[in-house]
């Protein structure tokens, strides 16, 4: 699950409903890359977040496969394919 605009996303146990781990990715998308998004999209809408805030992580899938995630963002120019090693915490 992803808490929107905090750049966290949390593990949840279908069991039990409860937190078993977070990962931050508040990092994920460079300065550089941020760069790279089309603002013009926006041009004309009524926004009630800034434009930093509307380019947030949004999108998230999971593949039992390999175990990995893929991540993207509204606006991202970006999907990025993470493996999770270890322990969450």
């Amino acid at each position: 699950m992803n808490r929107e605009l905090t750049g966290n996303t949390l593990f949840i146990s279908p069991a039990t409903g409860l937190v078993t781990g977070w990962l931050d990715m508040k990092g994920l998308l460079s300065a550089q890359d941020r760069k790279m998004i089309d603002w013009s999209v926006l041009k004309g809408m009524n926004l009630s977040l800034s434009l930093e805030e509307e380019a947030c992580l949004n999108g998230i899938a999971y593949d039992p496969e390999t175990g990995h995630l893929f991540v993207t963002g509204k606006l991202w120019p970006k999907l990025f394919e993470i493996e999770i090693t270890g322990e969450p915490r």
